[in-house]
This record gives C-alpha cells, structure tokens and sequence, in this order.
C-alpha cells in the first residue's frame, strides 16, 4: 500500500467515530462531535477536516508560525482527498456524478465508442464527454487511438481530453476525464479504492491500454526525461490523452502528472457545496494558466498563490479558516465549515447555469456575476483572458435563464426542484436510488439511455399529485405549499374535453388517441414561461471562433420591453410508459413545450476529401444509414482570417486574409466580428478553401437544435397564456385568442433562427443569410410531430433571388400546414365548444304497454327501447330541450341506468338504448349527461314492469278474434263484442284462445274481455277497438 493510501485510510478512521447517532437535518457541515445526515459521528477529539497535499497526499502542514495571517509556501490540497476521508463511498462511486463523469465513462461501452452514430461517425459517446452538437461543434478525438505523428495528430484531433478539461472544466466539478480514461489497460496499475478492491477497468492519465505507451511510462519513471528531450515525447506515442494542439496549430504534450506541469483536474466538492466558492479563481487556473492541481484550493479562497515563488504552485494560506495540529497539520476550522451546505446553493449553481446580473450593470462587480468562464472582459489588450472573446452562462445561452428577475420558484432555491425530489437520494451508494447529483429532467435531445433522467422534480409533482408520488397517500418530497390550479385551470375552460387526438398509453403499452382537454396536449410551461430578457439565437464558427447572436432585449437592459421569441414542439412527459405492474403510466402524454431554437453556424466539407479525419465525408453510405456531415476543424476555418481587437479587448475576426470582400457593409456580430451573410462574402471564402486544396468544398451549414425551457415562470396574475379576464360588463372573457388568433401564442407567428446583427451604423437588424448557388448553404432545425417522429424544418427560401434564410412559422415546428394553423385561427364564439353551455337531459316518451292502466307499463323480459335528444345544444327556443336545426356544441356523453340492479341495459353510452326488466313492479330509469367541463346533469322517469298484457288480435276474413297471454289461473273468459252480443265459456281455455264471432255491420267495434279464476274473481282484463 502506497504512502497516500496508508495515511488516507489512517485519517479517515481518525475522523470517523464509526457509533450510529441521530440525523441531522439539511444544515451546514457537521463539527467535531456533531452527527452527519448519515448518522455517523464527526469524531469529538479532531480539530476538523485535514488538509491533505493535492501532490502526495499526506497532511499539508505549516512550516513556521502565521505571517501576516498567513500560513506562507505550503502545497496546494486536493479537495478530493481531504473529503474523501469520511466520504470515501461517494469519491468510488464518481460514475454515479454525472457532473464529474459527464458520461465520459460510456465511451468504452460496446454500444457506444467513436463511429457508433452511422449518420455522425465523429461522436464517440450521448453524453458531454463524446457527443457533437452544432451549438457547440468541437469534435472529441478517437480517445483509444495513437497517432502515426504530428501531421496525423493535425489531421484526425480536433478536441483531446486535456482541452476538454480546460475547455469544460470550467464548469465541471473534476474528475472523469480531468483525472481518468475509461478504457482498459495492460500495465499492471489498476483503479482501486482505499479498502483495495478492484475497481475494474480503467485507470489515471498515466495508463492508456497501449503496451508500448506504458513501457514509456516506466522508462521515464526509472529514468526521469525532461520534457525537452527530444526523445520524450517519441518515447511514449502520440494519443488523444497526453497530447492537444494548441490554438497556433502545434501538438503539444500534456504532464497530467501529480509532480508535473499540469496535474489533474481532481473532483471538487467545493465548487457545489461550499458558500462563497470563488469561481473566477478557479477557472483562470484552469483555462487561462493550465495548472490544474491549483484550482481546488484558489476556488475555496482557502489560499492565495504566493506570487514570490516562481513554481505556480505555493500557496499562503489563510490562518483564520484553519487550525493547526500539535503536528502542523492544517485542518478546516468551523469558520470555514460552517459554509459547506449539504445541499448546494442557488449561488453555486448560477456559476455554471445563468448569470444573476445584466451586463453592465450598475454598482455591482457586474462582470463576475454575467460571465462565468475565465475570459472576463479586461480594460489591458495584453491580458491573456483577451486571447479568445468572453463566453456567456451556458443556460442564457441555450434558453434565456436569467436568475435575477421573473422566477416565481426563487425562493426555493434550485435545491427545491432539483436536489429535494423525493426520487434519489446522494448519501448512501449501496442503495439502488443513489445519485450524486442534481436531478435532471428528460432530453429529448438524448441519444442514448439516460439513467439520472425524470429525477428532477416536475410540475405536476407538486400542484397535481401534492409530494405523492407512489400513489400511496402518502408526500414523498416536500411540495413548499404549491397551490392546487385545477380550479383556475377549469375557470380558463383549460380542462374541458374538446381536444381531439390527444395521446395516452392504453392497456397494451401502445399510444391511442383520446378527446382530451388542453392540459393532455400542452405543458405548464407552455404557458406559463415567458423570456424577458434575452436567448442566444445562433452561435457563429464560421470564422474560426465563437461568437453569439442574440434575441430578445439588449444584454444590458435590465427591463427591457421585449421578449425572447420561443417556438413549440412535441416531447413525452417521461419515456415510461408502463409502471412496474404493468400498468399504463397515466402520467404519460405527448405535449407541446416551449424551446429555444440555437443555430450552430459552420462550415461543412461536401468535397471529397475527408475534412475531420474521421475516414468519411459528407453523404457517404455508413452502416446503413447517409453520413450527414463532415465539419471542418474550427483551428483550419479560423486560420483563414485576420484578427483585430475589439472595444472589450477581445480578439475578433476583421477580414478574410487576402480578401477585401467583408467592407463596411458587411454585417457584423454584437462583438464587432465580421459574419457571413452576403453571397459574395460566401463565394469568396468556399473560392479560398477549395482553392488550397480541390477536394475541400465549404458548405455554411445552418444546424439549430431545441432547448428545452423551464426556467422563469412569472406568477399566474402576470403572465399565464389563456388567463380568462372580465370585460366592461363584468363578464367573463376567456383567453382563447391568446393561441387561437392571428398572432402570436404557440402556433402563430415566425421565429427569428439567427439572432440580431449590426450595420455599419450599429443599427440592430435581423440576421439573414444569401447565396447564389444550390448547395452553399444547407439549413435545419430539429423538431417533433405529435406521433413523436423526429423531423426537421428548412428555413431556406430558394424561391428568392439570391436564395435566403427565412423566418418559418411556429406552426411548422409542431408538424402542422397553413390550413391546420388556419383551422385553429377561425373566429369562434367559446358557446360553440359548449363552453358555460348546461347540457340538458329529456328522456324521450317511453312505449307504454299496456294502456289500461295509469302511468307507463313495461313488459318483462322485453327489450324497452330508451331514447333521448343531444343533450348539449344553443337552446335557441328558450324551451329547456333540444329542436330541429338547433346548434349542437360541445362533447357529451351519455349514461343510462336504473333503480333495478338486475336490469340489462344495451346502448347504455348512447343515446339510443334498450334495457330489459327481469321481475315486475315499479322501476326508475336515469338519463345522465357530462359534458366537456364535467358539469354533469340528470333526467329521472319511472315505469311499471309488468307481465305481457292480454293481447287482442282480430282477422276480419275470417272473424276470428285472438286472444293471447291470458293470465295464469284463469278458469272462465267472457267476451263483450261492442255490438251487443257476448260470449262465455267455462272450459276449454287456452293460450292463445280463438273465438269467432259474426258482425252485422263493419263499423268499429270494442272488444272486451274478461277473466275469471275458480273462485269466480277476476284475473285479468283487455279492451280493444277493431274494424270487423
């Protein structure tokens, strides 16, 4: 066992007291003696947490007394080691952290591994780590290759894992690729955790699985090399590990070791979990001057680098957050502690997510808080944050988040919904809801299994299952007194069934089509999210760098009066479809959500050379499928173009080396970089390209993908597509028009898809790209249709001369024509839809079989035929029932029943039914009517069941009268004729019974009949009128 792992494993039973105690609540770090959430005891006889040296991993200690509060020329500490002496579970199970990991580990999975996406060979894996996007366009290398040599390394590495780390790390918590490579090796090290058990394959930057590489490895551990040997970097191969290119295009060598140059980037726990991290800090040492193993301690504001040392590596730190040990140990004093919450805080979040401040904004360190990466704005052009332009939070970026204004949610912090799901939990590894990570919801931009998917907390988590989310009455995660909006909702006329071709999972697991209302259709953020600041709309490559066109207000107008133009399309509420039994998941739908569409903007390779080294270019068969692309490597675009400084400080693209064809009329971006969007401006780069090289032909490709958005939700009172209001009257006006009208709402108007740009004038104008020629430039953006297929929409019009992008229409995005959009935009009255219209229940005049007797009569055992007239209609006759040609409106349903449990009803949804009486006496019958808002109504009628009533039949040719279902008992019969006559007969009764009898004139006649039992009463009795 090695010296760190001896003095880790001997730290960590020092620190613990392994007695189980009570829990405490969400708070800040427990202090010696206190008990954590795990119930473990913090051991009372410790001063605090160790400090352990990010290089050696024993005990950081002070070599003389404070100056000047400092403790002065001691190591920076790994913040992985020192909390991993308690949380040692935690540290082993980094996959398990998809913030560190960033799914770098599914890479070396069969499934995945670079060329497993056949229409993109360059994408080695679905998560940050592997995957492409034209929003982000760097292309990780083939991360278990060498390299025959430089001009090989130049030709086939765009992206390696140490500019990963540098490029990302910034807003990554360390480890995965900052520390590790997933693949196996032949070298006998292997990953192991501090009990020494093995941990499978895999290893530290130091073990790719290439023999020869590792014998390297050895040989200069026997027989250290400087790095300026010329034999150094021939020894050990070039790969996409240990070696990057610079942004002057040379390959150079990565030291990722622990005494080296560069270090690791060692997972931070910090960074999420201590208050007041200092980000800034942080990530210049990360990007600006590469010294990974320095990032840690800065962020903490433990240290300050002591800028007398020449090495980059001596830190002073800080006398007042630590203690010192009889032995000159450092550790973490509760000052410090006292600020690592077990939750992470919204202010560690923002960092990374969205900015909390408008740029430029007054009295406040405004630059800190809008951009997070290292490139802050400088006022000195020779400050090395100015050698590329200031990147923006990724989520103002992507969406438009904004912390600062317009989230009704901000007093729960992000913990609230993210971390406070009831869905995992980020304590205990062993169990099988673990997940050391913020919840995440589903993107349906996923292109591979996404195992922390649907843990974020949703919506309908809170305001329509109230914290119950097994379904067994019981809260299962704090709701923080959500309201309840089923009552505004169907105020809105929101829940009303009206929709046709909404989408469910029935009893086999399949979709089927149902008459749903609006909220089977449309998510809450649909109409409740709106963007009052500002999204990007397109991120510009086409020179090489990064650039950012924006929509919405001016970044830095705090209030603007514009609002970010967002565009709709379909997702699933979740991908589960079936819960464990077996049962259709009723939370499953397809709904429309709002999204933000990002343009990627670059150059593609449609020339038949292979632009990115990945051995196929752009329309290639693959594995079935049509590669779509070959993108040009941003180093070879950017070497193209001449750079300037702009008013910032930042390097910008001014001109097309060689070229005057960007001139004063050229649009140019909010950074004052030069764009392509004029024909000429085009022609003259794809001339420059395929000039150099006639197998390279540059088409701009205009990619855009959708973000999904979820971030600032106003209150209802402030902004709610579909708010019902009240006119002059004090009548209700419902929010129909809000959607449905000529303008606006989730299917009306267009979508600006590349931002805003500046004239020459610095006028503000929209951004559209022309050409001359077919094939120069290729359009797209990626959307859905309500069956889930996955579509694309082209904004090009090549109707135009020249051809130029277009605006689509919102409707396009939801996979609709004009006359569907036309359909949804007709003039209507909310009545038509049977809106605040009372469906009515008659029941129709039911046949009464037997008109002797009062009331209605029904025969057992027979069929009695229920009828009744549309229930919901413009009851235009003020008559409480429906006539002809009255309007229907609405969607009704029907229901009959009755007071006879063992009556059979047929039809009994209809509104054409029978039902049939078993057994005699007096039975109610019910008609009841629901319609689209749930209002439900009643209609009673009652009947008498009887047995079959005498039947009389006459045959006038043969004047014979028929006399049929005679009582039981009857043991006489007397006949009246209605002419006077009658007849009797004491014997000789049947059923049917047939007498003749003659008449003398043809007039109408009744005929009665009587029946008579043994004990001379009567039995029964039937009249009938007849034509003799």
């Amino acid at each position: 066992m090695n010296k760190k792992v001896v003095v880790a494993a001997t730290l960590m039973l020092a620190v613990l007291s392994l007695l189980l105690g009570p829990v405490a609540a969400d708070a800040a770090h427990p202090k010696p003696g206190e008990y954590g959430t795990r119930g473990v005891q913090f051991n009372p006889a410790m001063l605090g947490i160790p400090l352990l040296d990010y290089f050696t991993g024993a005990p950081v200690q002070a070599t003389g007394p404070a100056v000047n509060g400092r403790y002065q020329g001691l190591p920076p500490f790994g913040t992985k080691l020192s909390c991993n002496v308690c949380h040692f579970d935690i540290v082993a199970n980094e996959n398990m952290n998809r913030h560190a990991t960033m799914s770098f580990n599914k890479i070396a999975q069969s499934q995945y591994g670079y060329g497993y996406d056949k229409e993109r060979p360059w994408v080695s894996g679905p998560g940050k780590f592997g995957k492409w996007s034209p929003a982000y366009n760097r292309q990780l290398g083939k991360m278990n290759s060498t390299y025959s040599g430089e001009a090989d390394v130049l030709t086939k590495l765009d992206m390696g894992a140490f500019e990963f780390t540098t490029e990302c790390g910034v807003c990554h918590v360390g480890g995965g690729p900052g520390t590790s490579n997933p693949y196996s090796f032949t070298f006998p090290w292997r990953v192991s955790d501090y009990f020494g058990r093995d941990r499978g394959a895999g290893g530290i930057h130091s073990n790719l699985d290439n023999e020869q590489r590792n014998q390297s490895i050895a040989n200069d551990y026997i027989f250290p090399l400087p790095l300026s040997s010329p034999y150094y970097p021939r020894r050990v191969p070039l790969n996409p590990w240990d070696f990057f290119v610079s942004s002057d295009s040379t390959v150079k060598k990565v030291d990722w070791a622990m005494w080296g140059l560069n270090g690791t980037l060692q997972l931070d726990c910090l960074m999420c979990h201590l208050e007041g991290y200092d980000h800034l800090a942080r990530n210049q040492e990360i990007a600006r001057y590469n010294r990974l193993y320095n990032a840690g301690t800065l962020g903490s504001g433990l240290a300050v680098l002591n800028p007398a040392e020449g090495d980059g590596f001596n830190m002073d730190y800080d006398a007042s957050l630590v203690k010192v040990g009889g032995d000159g140990t450092l550790y973490l004093d509760s000052t410090f502690t006292d600020k690592i919450a077990r939750l992470p805080k919204a202010a560690n979040c923002v960092h990374c997510h969205m900015p909390t401040a408008v740029k430029n904004q007054a009295n406040i360190d405004w630059k800190s808080r809008f951009y997070s990466y290292d490139a802050i704005p400088s006022d000195d052009p020779g400050d090395p944050g100015n050698l590329r332009p200031a990147r923006y939070l990724s989520d103002l970026v992507k969406r438009g988040d904004i912390w600062s204004q317009d989230e009704v949610h901000v007093s729960l912090e992000c913990a609230g919904c993210h971390s406070k799901t009831g869905k995992f939990q980020a304590w205990k590894p062993t169990d099988p809801n673990y997940m050391h990570s913020p919840g995440k919801g589903y993107d349906p931009m996923n292109t591979g299994s996404d195992e922390f998917g649907g843990t974020v907390k949703f919506c309908y988590d809170c305001h329509v299952l109230a914290g119950d989310l097994d379904g067994d009455g019981n809260s299962d995660t704090d709701i923080f007194g959500a309201p309840v909006p089923t009552s505004a909702h169907a105020g809105a006329g929101l829940m009303m069934n009206i929709v046709p071709k909404a989408r469910r999972i029935n009893a086999q697991g399949a979709e089927e089509e149902f008459i749903g209302n609006h909220l089977d259709i449309i998510s809450c953020t649909a109409c409740h999210v709106t963007k009052r600041y500002a999204a990007a709309r397109s991120v510009d490559f086409s020179t090489g760098s990064q650039f950012f066109n924006f929509v919405g207000n001016p970044l830095d107008e705090e209030h603007g009066t514009a609002t970010v133009d967002l565009a709709f399309t379909w997702k699933e509420t979740t991908p589960v479809k079936l819960l464990p039994d077996g049962r259709p998941n009723p939370l499953w739908r397809r709904l429309i959500y709002p999204f933000n569409y990002l343009t990627g903007v670059y150059w593609n390779n449609v020339g038949t050379k292979d632009a990115n080294g990945d051995g196929f270019t752009t329309g290639m068969a693959n594995g079935g499928k049509i590669v779509s692309g070959d993108p040009f490597f941003q180093r070879n675009v950017k070497e193209n173009f001449s750079y300037g400084v702009n008013a910032e400080n930042d390097r910008i693209p001014v001109a097309l080396q060689g070229s005057t064809v960007f001139d004063a009329q050229s649009v140019k971006n909010a950074d004052g970089a030069v764009m392509f969007t004029r024909p000429a401006e085009i022609a003259a780069y794809r001339a420059k390209v395929s000039a150099k090289d006639a197998g390279f032909v540059p088409q701009l490709v205009l990619e855009s993908e959708p973000y999904l958005e979820m971030h600032n939700i106003l209150p209802a009172f402030t902004f709610a597509l579909g708010r019902p209001t009240t006119d002059g009257s004090g009548n209700k006006v419902y929010g129909c028009p809000d959607c449905h009208g000529s303008t606006g709402g989730i299917f009306n108007g267009r979508i600006n898809m590349l931002g805003k740009g500046k004239l020459a004038d610095n006028s503000v104008v929209p951004l559209a790209v022309s050409w001359n020629n077919s094939g120069e430039v290729a359009t797209k953006a990626l959307y859905w249709d309500r069956n889930g297929a996955k579509l694309s929409v082209d904004f090009a019009d090549l109707t135009q001369t020249p051809k130029t992008t277009r605006e689509p229409n919102r409707w396009e995005f939801l996979g609709y024509d004009q006359a569907r959009a036309t359909t949804l935009n007709q003039s209507f009255s909310p009545a038509d839809y049977g809106i605040d219209v009372d469906p009515k229940p008659v029941i129709n005049a039911i046949a009464d079989a037997d008109l002797s007797k009062l009331g209605i009569q029904v025969v057992t055992g027979v069929a009695v035929p229920l009828t009744c007239p549309p229930a919901q209609f413009i009851d235009a006759n003020a008559n409480g029932r429906y006539d002809s040609g009255e309007k229907l409106v609405g969607q009704v349903s029907y229901a009959w029943s009755s007071s006879d449990s063992q009556a059979t009803i047929t039809g009994a949804a209809t509104q054409n039914a029978t039902i049939t009486f078993p057994g005699t006496g007096v039975k109610s019958i019910t008609l009841t009517v629901s319609d689209e808002e749930g209002k439900v109504r009643s209609a009673t009628t009652s009947v008498t069941a009887i047995v079959p009533p005498i039947g009389i039949s006459w045959n006038s040719g043969t004047k014979t009268a028929t006399f049929s279902s005679i009582p039981a008992g009857t043991t006489a019969v007397r006949v009246y004729w209605g002419d006077g006559q009658s007849t009797t007969k004491t014997s000789g009764i049947t059923d049917p019974l047939y007498l003749t009898h003659s008449y003398s004139t043809t007039t109408s006649k009744i005929i009665q009949f009587y029946c008579y039992g043994s004990d001379g009463k009567q039995t029964g009795y039937q009249q009938k009128t007849i034509n003799p």
